[in-house]
């Protein structure tokens, strides 16, 4: 159903989600599973990259300890909920193409390399993302409405709280 499909996105797209996923369904040691592997990732090859390559070393151990997390999540949610890798990534991926491709393709205009390099720099870091979300507004105008009216409204709450959890 369309709600299912929804919550699955949300869920793909955030850990909390699987938490709740995993808790409605009664799977309470999924998380457990997935700090334990993320825990032995860290230990057994995070650890030694520190030792080898120092800090450039932990950010890769951190960076593949987050893989492995992320990919047991993905694993354990397109089991339970019926959706396709992609519906979930598959527009995502598209704006997240088209803005490498400008990202790479701008710098190679006769005339960037005449501007100042900090105006480069801001050119391409606001053009870049602005170009993913209008992408992704493009190929899903109700699902991005959607999330920019939730936003709206967390933010304007009578309360003053901002906070969304």
């Amino acid at each position: 159903s369309s709600e299912h499909s929804t919550t699955g996105r949300l869920a793909v797209r955030n850990t909390l989600w699987l938490t709740t996923l995993s808790v409605a369904l009664g799977h309470r040691k999924v998380n457990i599973l997935i700090t334990g592997a993320q825990a032995a990732t860290l230990v057994l090859i995070g650890t030694p990259l520190t030792w080898w390559f120092g800090a450039p070393g932990t950010i890769l151990g951190v960076g593949i300890t987050i893989a492995v997390g992320f990919t047991i999540s993905i694993v354990y949610i397109f089991r339970h909920v019926q959706l396709t890798i992609l519906s979930v990534f598959g527009s995502a991926l598209v704006a997240l193409d088209i803005a490498i491709i400008t990202s790479v393709l701008v710098p190679e205009i006769p005339s960037w390399s005449t501007l100042p390099p900090l105006l480069r720099l801001i050119g391409i870091g606001i053009m870049v993302p602005s170009l993913y979300l209008v992408a992704l507004i493009a190929l899903r105008p109700g699902e991005m409405i959607e999330r920019l009216r939730y936003v709206t409204k967390m933010f304007r709450r009578p309360d003053g709280n901002t906070e969304l959890l």
